[in-house]
């Protein structure tokens, strides 16, 4: 039973999250930023990702709270004998922290006056449109994969 692995392999799984967000958003904010000024609206893209990032962060504390109390379920035995529980619960650590310095960085960012023609403040706001898309993207894995072992563990029992 391959409950945590696909066919894109582990590596994939591991590192795309980081690299796609990456060289996306960094190609994405040079190409575009070089020649337009911020959003008009990027405070309410500030309050917005507050909103949403505390809903994920509450998400992922749940997924974690599913998880333990699934841990003496014969699909958490499978992924321990296997090794793989605790590279799960590595991806649900790394989707928090993500979650935790968006949130952060909203916070940071909500509080000050952004100047949308500075090309600082432009680099500034893509790392934190990045950082966005990587905790997203690591949100996704996380939330794919509890669909994957709950689903497992249905069949399973």
């Amino acid at each position: 039973m391959n409950v945590i692995d696909k066919t894109l392999g582990r590596l994939f799984e591991e590192w795309g999250p980081f690299l796609l967000p990456v060289l996306l958003g960094s190609i994405t904010g040079i190409l575009f930023f070089s020649h337009h000024s911020l959003p008009d609206r990027l405070e309410y893209q500030i309050e917005s990702s507050i909103n949403i990032f505390s809903i994920l962060v509450g998400f992922l504390g749940a997924s974690l709270t599913i998880i333990l109390a699934m841990e003496n379920r014969p699909i958490i035995d499978h992924l321990k004998r296997a090794r793989k529980y605790e590279r799960f619960l590595k991806y649900i650590f790394e989707s928090c922290v993500f979650a935790f310095l968006v949130l952060l960085i909203s916070f940071v960012l909500n509080g000050l006056v952004v100047d949308k023609e500075s090309t600082i403040w432009k680099f500034a706001i893509t790392g934190w449109y990045i950082f966005i898309m990587v905790s997203i993207f690591l949100c996704i894995r996380v939330t794919w994969l509890l669909f994957r072992i709950l689903s497992a563990n249905s069949s399973i029992d």
